[in-house]
């Protein structure tokens, strides 16, 4: 830490450390999202590979706690889709 007339300043995280907690946060998002891809056919209503686009955090449109079982974000499922397949085989 550097002092100044001023106060004192805090050195900002290098690269490797932003890098680091970048890692940390994708690989928390990875491990929530992965649990709301279709695993087959009619897993949540939708196809298998696809992620819902909407949570339901309030009763408006559905229950609590639902997800709209049509999605046009199927893209994100197969990416998803693609990272179960290389967790199963160890890549």
């Amino acid at each position: 830490m550097i002092q100044t007339l001023f106060g004192s300043l805090e050195e900002k995280p290098g690269f490797l450390d932003r890098m680091k907690e970048a890692v940390t946060r994708t690989r928390e998002n990875l491990a929530c999202f992965r649990q709301f891809v279709a695993r087959h056919d009619g897993d949540f209503g939708a196809k298998k590979g696809m992620t819902t686009e909407r949570y339901y955090q309030t009763d408006v449109f559905d229950h609590k706690g639902g997800l709209l079982p049509l999605a046009h974000a199927w893209t994100t499922g197969v990416l998803l889709y693609g990272c179960e397949a290389a967790l199963e085989l160890g890549l």
